[in-house]
């Protein structure tokens, strides 16, 4: 399992995971499944043969919109690594205009304007808009309530304060503490 987001109405999860059979034979699902975690449904899938060996490495973290129409997934894979947008049901794959290589989706805004990231390259926090090229640092958008979706009921939290810590970051990764 490579994340997990409830939905906003707390009726469904979002889940992103690799599976593997064979050096030959593996790839990314991101699935959505009841409370119980029943009725899956595979929404985005990369395989070895549809997206090519290195390209099956690709869809991960997906995270819901504040409405539950969309969700936004890091897609690793050569230039277009990033932030990609797709409707609930998979479909209307877009990229995030602002999303830089290395980026990934961690929150929504409360209003849905921006998809809140984590960069790889230097393990900060930006905020990008859905609508339009622009990707500012975190701190520079004041007063934005944000959508938390690992918890449910899920909660707005105003002022999110948020940290690197952890083991995994001193060893060159991110971990991000926020509440």
């Amino acid at each position: 399992m490579l994340s997990a987001a409830w939905s906003p109405d707390g009726k469904k999860i979002l889940l992103s995971f690799q599976w593997w059979t064979s050096d030959f034979d593996y790839g990314h699902i991101v699935r959505i499944v009841d409370e119980q975690g029943r009725n899956p449904r595979d929404i985005i899938q990369t395989t070895v043969s549809k997206e090519g060996v290195n390209a099956a490495h690709a869809y991960r973290d997906a995270i819901w919109s504040v409405d539950g129409k969309k969700i936004a997934v890091r897609y690793q894979y050569g230039s277009d690594f990033g932030i990609w947008l797709f409707n609930a049901d998979g479909t209307g794959k877009q990229r995030l205009a602002s999303s830089a290589i290395g980026d990934w989706p961690r929150f929504w805004s409360e209003d849905g304007r921006w998809v809140i990231g984590v960069s790889s390259q230097d393990n900060r926090l930006y905020a990008e808009a859905i609508d339009q090229n622009k990707r500012v640092p975190f701190e520079a958008i004041k007063g934005i309530r944000m959508f938390d979706q690992r918890y449910f009921p899920w909660r707005i939290t105003q002022d999110m304060i948020c940290n690197v810590s952890g083991e995994w970051y001193y060893r060159g990764g991110a971990y991000w503490d926020c509440h």
